[in-house]
């Protein structure tokens, strides 16, 4: 008997111990203000981030132009929510980021907001200094990156983008890191100069050829190469919803000739935040509902798309790429008749798939993949832990759950 009790002991000591040395999680924080203004919804959310093991908090922040360059809005609340967080042992990072940053003529406005942080730090006492800066900026959303050699360019900037806001940011004392795509081609780059990064490993099972752990299995072992990077690897728990209606058949020609010649109808494009979806020779443009017609029509005539004499055809041949996206649920023919011309269009609605979102499953089930890629990484010593978006989606996935 006495026996049993000592290879129990045993069993529990190992237990305790393989918890300890799981490294607490970060969470993304798009919304902050409601936490900055309500002393209730701050306490909830301190309360929800000891519950979920949060140590590290990625908090968006905005920030004005002033006098002496940029500064961070409302800093008096900050200066309070920050000292708090740090009195809970948690970390605080200043996250902001937009895909135009990459691009060289948007370079000063990031360093701007980097500035920024540093300027508030410089005026904030200890506690009440954030930890880090953390850029989300996902070039790959852009019009350029679908011309190779203009995606070359893109990159190139993008890299000597965070090279120059990681070093503002380490003269400052501060940690800098960024969000990756597990795919993105330029991570072994960055990890040369980032503290940390956030890999968005955006799937639902840990195992498989295209689970959590192969895929973000890749940049640790980069990472563990170079020694010093930590490597945070996200999950998602929100899901991207919308109706958009899409004009059909632009030359994929034109798209590409106008993209490189930034020429007015690409800049239209961008303005609107077209979604593309290519079919090969055609590239079929959509717009976010509602009031989407006379902005395709303005498109429609910037690419002189003549008006359509068989739009069911039209939709039954781009029915194809849609399926390939993945993305794209409900496509139905739907004419775009902004006045007496009419124009082959196709009305449909973005949802996240299921294999990238946790959101809609048990948290236990969320549990008990996690779990099991935390066990697989372990062994890294550049792993920082599981990283969640984001703050308001994975509460209500939490909601309901023991």
């Amino acid at each position: 008997m006495r026996w049993l009790l000592g290879l129990a002991s045993i069993c529990l000591l190992a237990g305790l111990q393989g918890a300890a040395q799981t490294p607490p999680r970060a969470m993304w924080l798009w919304d902050s203000s409601p936490l900055l203004a309500d002393a209730g919804a701050r306490r909830d959310f301190f309360a929800f981030c000891e519950r979920q093991r949060i140590g590290i908090v990625w908090a968006q922040i905005a920030t004005s132009a002033g006098g002496n360059g940029r500064h961070v809005d409302r800093a008096a609340d900050w200066k309070a929510f920050v000292a708090e967080a740090h009195r809970r042992d948690m970390k605080l990072h200043a996250l902001d980021g937009d895909p135009h940053y990459a691009l060289r003529d948007q370079h000063t406005a990031a360093l701007a907001i980097v500035k920024a942080v540093v300027a508030y730090n410089a005026t904030a006492a200890p506690n009440e200094r954030f930890d880090g800066i953390h850029f989300d900026i996902e070039p790959h959303v852009l019009l350029d990156w679908r011309v190779p050699p203009l995606r070359e360019r893109l990159l190139e900037a993008y890299l000597e983008l965070n090279a120059r806001a990681a070093a503002v940011a380490h003269d400052a004392g501060l940690a800098y890191g960024v969000d990756v795509p597990f795919w993105w081609p330029a991570t072994s780059h960055l990890l040369g100069f980032v503290d940390n990064v956030g890999i968005m490993d955006y799937r639902t099972t840990a195992t498989g050829p295209d689970g959590i752990i192969a895929n973000a299995t890749g940049t640790l072992q980069e990472a563990e190469r170079l020694a010093r990077p930590r490597v945070h690897v996200g999950v998602e728990t929100s899901v991207e919803r919308g109706d958009y209606l899409f004009l059909l058949g632009i030359s994929s020609e034109a798209v590409h000739k106008a993209i490189v010649e930034r020429s007015p109808s690409a800049t239209l494009l961008d303005r609107h935040r077209a979604r593309l979806v290519d079919d090969g020779a055609a590239v079929h443009v959509g717009v976010k509902l509602p009031g989407a017609d006379d902005t395709l029509a303005e498109i429609a005539r910037a690419f002189r798309v003549a008006p359509s004499r068989n739009p069911d055809q039209a939709a039954a041949d781009a029915q194809a790429a849609f399926r390939r996206e993945g993305e794209w649920l409900d496509v139905r023919p739907r004419m775009i008749r902004p006045g007496t011309a009419s124009f082959a269009g196709v009305s449909a609605t973005l949802m996240t798939p299921g294999k990238v979102t946790f959101a809609g499953k048990p948290l236990s089930e969320m549990t008990r993949e996690l779990e099991q890629a935390e066990t697989a990484f372990a062994g890294y010593r550049s792993y920082a832990g599981i990283a969640i978006h984001d703050y308001a989606a994975f509460r209500r996935l939490t909601v309901g759950s023991p």
